[in-house]
């Protein structure tokens, strides 16, 4: 109740700019839980229902202060033993679950705004594959290629990358362990920065032609909320993508668009990450997402079926579990 009065009186004032700034402690030791889900649906040319596929992933990570350096940096240690991978159930085989070590190990610099900016393997001698980021990729669904015969090599990996961008699973940088990734300036509610998270093929202002550009994650400051009957500062961060690779694909391959079979390839993604942070130190407490996706690929000899689609729903959730 008080809680709820505080934030009350403050939503009553003329809002003053706060600074975001992580403040770390030494020695301490936080450990969380992340939890991710995807489910699938494909529908090549001829087939006339979709065929849905689901994939889970889970793990568990700590981080730990090491050593406080200057201007709010610290040394950190962080670590991830093991993940867990599930793929659903199918019409040709029963749920499977897999634990993979990935006995990932490594000394981070951490600046106040949660970006690395020196990182040192710890642990070098592991198997080669094991905690490769790849290897989590071509796990189960998420690397399965289950696109349409014939789809264009260089199309693979942009969509291996949406569905991993739906699913909010990367590298330590855009993963949501270390996120959010806070602002350099002072900041009002309402306020909003980028962070670069992906690459994917747009169009150039003022040309027909398309490049690999940026694909940015937009963050926004939402104030002082009230979560779980305490105040927390909340963050929420959206991805929007809406393009049609297929200008792209048929540079790659040095073809006018009337001399390709490629009539579109459209990908489309959507995403919103909520994410509560203590208001002192600004440790990320909670962290919700939600995605929605469609990839899309249509021929010119039918432009009105593609012959394939695959629609994506990925959702995510990472709690902090313990502090020492």
């Amino acid at each position: 109740m008080i809680a709820l009065l505080v934030i009350s009186a403050l939503s009553a004032w003329p809002q003053e700019e706060v600074s975001l700034e992580r403040k770390f402690k030494a020695g301490e030791r936080l450990e969380y839980s992340v939890d991710c889900s995807l489910h699938m649906e494909y529908k090549g040319s001829g087939m006339q229902f979709y065929m849905p596929q689901e994939f889970d992933v889970s793990y568990r990570f700590t981080t730990q202060v090491q050593t406080l350096l200057h201007d709010g940096f610290a040394q950190v240690v962080y670590e991830r033993p093991s993940m867990t991978f599930t793929d659903g159930e199918n019409a040709s085989s029963p749920p499977r679950t897999t634990v993979e070590k990935t006995a990932w190990k490594f000394q981070l610099d951490l600046s106040p705004i949660n970006e690395i900016t020196k990182v040192k393997d710890l642990n070098p001698q592991r198997p080669q594959g094991k905690g490769d980021e790849k290897s989590h990729w071509n796990h189960a669904g998420l690397g399965q290629e289950v696109t349409q015969e014939g789809t264009p090599d260089p199309l693979v990996p942009m969509i291996r990358e949406l569905r991993g961008l739906a699913l909010f699973l990367g590298n330590l940088d855009s993963s949501l362990d270390l996120n959010p990734k806070l602002p350099l300036d002072p900041v009002k509610v309402g306020s909003t920065w980028k962070k670069t998270v992906s690459f994917q093929p747009r169009k150039l202002a003022d040309s027909d032609r398309q490049a690999m550009q940026r694909l940015d994650m937009t963050y926004r400051y939402d104030g002082l909320v009230q979560s779980d009957g305490k105040p927390v500062h909340r963050v929420t961060a959206m991805v929007d993508l809406d393009t049609d690779a297929a200008p792209w694909l048929n540079q790659i391959f040095g073809v006018k668009p009337d001399e390709s079979d490629l009539a579109a390839v459209k990908l489309v993604l959507k995403t919103k990450i909520e994410f509560d942070l203590e208001p002192v130190s600004l440790t990320t407490l909670w962290a919700g997402a939600e995605s929605n996706g469609e990839i899309s690929i249509t021929v010119a000899q039918n432009k009105d079926t593609p012959i394939y689609t695959e629609k994506l729903k990925g959702k995510s959730a990472m709690n902090l579990v313990k502090r020492s």
